[in-house]
C-alpha cells in the first residue's frame, strides 16, 4: 500500500493538528449552540407555564370573587 491508500489511524490523525483542531472547534461550537438553544427552549417553557398557572389563578380568583359579590348582594 501506498501512503495516499492507508485508512486514516490515530497516528496518520496526528499528522494533521490543524484540522483536528479545526473539526473540534466546530465540534465545540456545535455543542455551545445546541446547549443554548436547550437552555433558551427551557427558559421559555417555563416563562409560557408560569404565564398560564398565573392566568389559571387569575380566572380562579374572578370566579370566586364574583361568587362572593353575588352573595353579598343578595
Amino acid at each position: 500500500m501506498t501512503r495516499h491508500t492507508r485508512p486514516a489511524t490515530p497516528a496518520r490523525l496526528s499528522e494533521q493538528p490543524r484540522a483536528i483542531a479545526y473539526v473540534s472547534a466546530s465540534f465545540l461550537r456545535d455543542v455551545v449552540h445546541i446547549w443554548r438553544l436547550t437552555r433558551a427552549e427551557r427558559r421559555l417553557f417555563h416563562a409560557c407555564t408560569a404565564r398560564t398557572r398565573a392566568h389559571d389563578d387569575l380566572r380562579r380568583a374572578q370566579r370566586r370573587h364574583g361568587a362572593l359579590l353575588r352573595r353579598s348582594g343578595q
